[in-house]
């Protein structure tokens, strides 16, 4: 068998020059890198998960102090780390990031060994043996254009968390203006109840000195448990908010006596007009709807890139044992798009295009609608509290003090007196009522427009960008949050 010679040095020289500078040019043209992808997302406070899918580097553990009062500020802290939906947007941002680093990298080379005319008679000895690499070289922007959707739907990801917070703070809010306003109306009630009391034991002392008949003795006797049934409603709607608001936060419990603030009697009313300029330019839905934009004209630009088909270089060294030398193979391939020139993935990305700018005309008019909604319930609302606050209560707690004075004096019937308690009670417990609807609405619309919308407003107090502000009056002191 004749004797096999080894390649050249000169073209093993070659060969290797040309494999090594394809593969560095390929792997160092690429901008992102996996530890700029993971540092991005460290910078956004995105857990990064483990090769098992869960979170690491992260602390999810957040409770509410077991004792003191608890502020809107408090809640919001602990949905902030508990909350699983603003955690499942937060993971959107890092399946993004995945995709954008996944765009950058470079197409692999693809490693081959050949044997051409193998010889029935003499076997392996005269056959052209070959090792070869190819690599797809990229001649248009294809990898560019959809590192560049990549990213663009990282943003809209990232804006999507600033959504999803906005919506949680905002039925945080309403919840939390919901407990308090409950509260308050207890309170009331409470209240209410002494008073009847009072009444009832001064009926019972003159009917059992038959001095007036049995009825004097029923009526606020019923009054007393029209409230007691009253007083049991509303200790069932706040246990029933509670369990939700706990669970909305993150499935801690919390104790409705415990919060910290009160329902204002004398709300600040709204600018629609600058609401709605808030609305326009602050809301994290339109910067999502913004971002969706970017991400669908990357997109349609990464399939018109992506017609432009790859060239395929392939160097490959080997033996010929016909010659008995060292061999050198040289070629290059392209795809020729003779069929496929994507033309059905470029109609797509046109319509969804189209429908990203719809969506976005079609949320920012659901925004408004809201807003006008909620706008409009809080002024009816405070409308009515206005008047009861500074005429109706005002002269029904007169005329009860007056006929009290009157009964007390002979002046008045018994009957006068529960009248009198009967229109002060409604109009108390009314305006209580008003008081609440008003801090309901007030706390959708906060929902709405955020602390940046609110804090446009004449007079409004400096809030904090991370915070929804509370619908409410809260005192200064809060519940600390363990971590």
């Amino acid at each position: 068998m004749p004797r096999q010679a080894r390649p050249s040095r000169a073209a093993l020289a070659v060969t290797t020059l040309m494999i090594t500078a394809g593969i560095t040019g390929c792997a160092s043209d690429s901008p992102l890198s996996g530890r700029r992808i993971i540092e991005g997302l460290e910078r956004d406070r995105i857990p990064i998960a483990d090769h098992a899918g869960h979170a690491v580097g992260t602390d999810p553990i957040a409770a509410l102090a077991p004792s003191g009062p608890i502020t809107l500020a408090d809640l919001l802290l602990v949905a902030e780390a508990r909350n699983p939906d603003l955690a499942a947007a937060r993971s959107g941002v890092g399946i993004a990031a995945g995709k954008a680093w996944q765009a950058s990298l470079y197409p692999n080379p693809r490693v081959d060994v050949s044997s051409e005319d193998i010889s029935w008679r003499t076997g392996t000895s005269d056959t052209k043996t070959t090792v070869g690499l190819t690599q797809p070289i990229i001649l248009g922007d294809r990898r560019q254009a959809a590192m560049n959707a990549a990213e663009a739907e990282q943003s809209a990801r990232l804006a999507a968390v600033e959504a999803r917070r906005r919506v949680l703070f905002g039925d945080i809010a309403v919840l939390y203006s919901q407990l308090i306003a409950a509260r308050d109306q207890e309170r009331l009630y409470s209240e209410l109840r002494e008073l009847v009391n009072k009444t009832l034991s001064a009926a019972q002392v003159r009917f059992e000195a038959r001095a007036v008949p049995e009825t004097d003795v029923i009526r606020p006797r019923v009054e007393l448990y029209r409230i007691d049934a009253a007083l049991g409603r509303l200790r069932q709607e706040s246990l029933a908010t509670a369990k939700g608001l706990g669970l909305l936060v993150g499935e801690v419990t919390i104790d409705p006596s415990r919060l910290d603030g009160s329902v204002s009697l004398t709300p600040e009313g709204f600018d629609i007009k600058r609401l709605e300029a808030a609305v326009r330019t602050t809301h994290p839905s339109l910067a999502v709807a913004d971002r969706e934009i970017e991400a669908a004209e990357a997109r349609l630009r990464q399939v018109k890139a992506e017609t432009t088909p790859d060239l395929d270089v392939r160097v490959g060294v080997g033996y010929n044992g016909e010659i008995q030398s060292g061999v050198v193979d040289v070629g290059v391939g392209m795809t020729v798009p003779l069929w496929d020139a994507r033309e059905g993935d470029g109609l797509s990305a046109r319509f969804e295009l189209m429908r990203a700018r719809q969506e976005r005309a079609g949320i920012e008019n659901d925004l408004l609608r809201r807003l006008a909604v909620a706008a409009g319930e809080f002024e009816a609302a405070k409308s009515q509290l206005d008047t009861f606050r500074d005429k109706i209560v005002p002269d029904a707690q007169r005329s009860f003090d007056q006929t009290s004075e009157g009964y007390r004096g002979g002046r008045s019937s018994f009957l006068d007196l529960l009248d009198a308690q009967r229109t002060l009670t409604e109009a108390r417990v009314t305006q209580t009522e008003l008081a609440s609807a008003v801090a309901a609405a007030r706390a959708k619309v906060i929902q709405i427009v955020g602390p940046d919308g609110l804090s446009s407003q004449v007079g409004a107090p400096e809030t904090a960008p991370d915070k929804i502000p509370s619908p409410i009056q809260e005192r200064p002191q809060g519940a600390e949050v363990r971590p």
